[in-house]
């Protein structure tokens, strides 16, 4: 059995701690230099002299002239403990292929998404992720975690600064991640102004495209960001926005305005930027006038079988339908060459030559049955594979539908702690979603998933020709607010 190890030592929140309690070693390339006043020739020449008289003269003038050329620029110094590491160190774009060190790479890994995400003035659970968890992950082949991040936790008293909360959760999860081998890509989950949910009446996910000084907040936010890790090479690069909620006539322009920003302001003119979907449900007919862009989509099609069950729902899924895949759903028939027809159509968009895409979301829950829910994974990971997609990821770590680890959150809730501490009976591994990504990250074949009955209702039942409910509805997540289109199904 694989446990989960939260260090009961670690504080409730990540602020208490000081950035210094992170090691060197786990900041990796943040090197403290030698001090000057070490390696002064006047130093040097003290001690020499000191040593071995006068006679040593003409040698002491000889290394003083080195050490002093080297220091003036002509070679070594300790300032070339900061120089910026070399452009193939870092991830890069080339064509539809990724590049680290000037080889091809294929990123695989999973979405990491602390639960207090979803409460607005919370700051992340200390226990909800532990290096062991990322131990786990390499030990099941993954190799990049894409890290949710909120706005709120980059500020204090409303200033961005270097010891806020954020900063420390972002160098925790990166010093794990370099030791285990693992690199990250920032996400922006919660932009300034909230939640981008799917509904045009949802106020807090439309506030950022009404009010300019929402804008800036946010391109100020990147442009801090990155001004922190432009010469951290562990890190793939930076997601501006999860699931726009709005049209490209709105989001282009900031998109343009942040990439700017973040080359010339920050001046990172290393690091990927993912850019995603917005509710046009395509990718953008403009080029943007960068080499290292990445078109970001999530995948959920059919909606209907990837989110039956779940509670969060009411009203656009009966909780009583079951659904299978292969299968038809709604008059259609979904088997893997469907999901491949709809994938290529989403890569297909964009009309300006080969780009890159990122896979970064897909999954199916777990009131799924299990041996449909693990075809679906089997088939939609392969065809990410046979049409060359990168960085493929699932959603997510530790999720109550959709995780590796579920917990008991309403247990949780009840006996007065909420999420701020974990009990170990309330986190429960799902061994067979582990076993299944094990085969399909390190390529090694398991045992069939074996069938499990689709909880949690015993009066469930197989609809009419898949027939359901499809009405828009609000609802809530890790993340919060989103209205669910049945026809779509890259929501979450």
């Amino acid at each position: 059995m694989i446990m989960l190890g939260a260090d009961k030592n670690q504080d409730r929140h990540l602020q208490n701690q000081s950035p210094s309690s992170i090691s060197n070693k786990k900041l990796g390339d943040r090197v403290v230099p030698t001090p000057r006043s070490l390696w002064t020739p006047s130093k040097l020449r003290h001690d020499l002299a000191k040593a071995s008289g006068i006679a040593m003269i003409p040698m002491l003038l000889l290394v003083m002239a080195i050490l002093t050329t080297r220091g003036a620029g002509g070679g070594l110094s300790p300032n070339d403990a900061h120089a910026e590491p070399p452009s193939s160190a870092f991830f890069q774009v080339s064509g539809t292929r990724l590049l680290k060190d000037g080889q091809p790479i294929t990123l695989q890994g999973t979405n990491i998404c602390n639960y207090a995400i979803s409460d607005s003035g919370r700051t992340p659970y200390a226990w909800y992720v532990t290096e062991q968890d990322y131990a786990h992950l390499a030990s099941w082949g993954a190799n990049v975690v894409r890290l949710s991040l909120s706005h709120e936790w980059f500020s204090v008293d409303g200033v961005l600064s270097s010891n806020a909360v954020g900063i420390q959760y972002i160098d925790r999860h990166l010093g794990w991640g370099k030791t285990h081998g693992i690199s990250l890509i920032l996400d922006l989950h919660i932009p300034p102004g909230g939640y981008q949910g799917y509904s045009p009446e949802d106020d807090a996910s439309q506030a950022i495209w009404e009010d300019q000084t929402l804008q800036d907040q946010f391109v100020d936010l990147w442009v801090f960001i990155a001004k922190q890790y432009k010469d951290e090479t562990a890190i793939v690069g930076y997601g501006l926005m999860n699931e726009p909620a709005t049209t490209d006539e709105h989001y282009l322009p900031l998109v343009e305005r942040t990439i700017h920003a973040i080359r010339t302001e920050a001046e990172d003119e290393h690091h990927i930027i993912f850019v995603a979907q917005s509710m046009d449900d395509t990718f953008h007919d403009q080029a943007f006038d960068d080499p290292n862009i990445v078109y970001e989509f999530h995948f959920y099609e059919p909606f209907l079988f990837t989110h039956q069950g779940v509670d969060w729902l009411p009203g656009a899924i009966d909780p009583a339908d079951v659904f299978r895949y292969p299968a038809t759903i709604e008059e259609v028939w979904y088997d893997k060459a469907k999901l491949k027809a709809l994938i290529q159509h989403i890569m297909s968009a964009p009309n300006h030559g080969q780009v890159a895409f990122m896979l970064g979301e897909f999954a199916a829950n777990a009131h799924a049955d299990q041996t449909s829910r693990a075809q679906y994974y089997r088939d939609v990971y392969q065809i990410a594979q046979e049409l060359e997609i990168p960085i493929i990821l699932n959603w997510a770590f530790r999720d109550p539908d959709f995780g590796f680890y579920d917990w008991d959150h309403d247990a949780a809730s009840e006996d007065g702690t909420g999420y701020e501490t974990s009990r170990t009976d309330q986190v429960t591994p799902n061994h067979d979603l582990i076993k299944l990504f094990q085969e399909l990250w390190l390529g090694t074949p398991t045992p069939p998933v074996r069938d499990r009955p689709a909880a949690p209702s015993p009066s469930r039942r197989l609809p009419d020709d898949g027939a359901s409910n499809s009405a828009p509805s609000t609802s809530t997540t890790c993340a919060a607010t989103v209205t669910i289109r049945s026809s779509s199904g890259r929501w979450t």
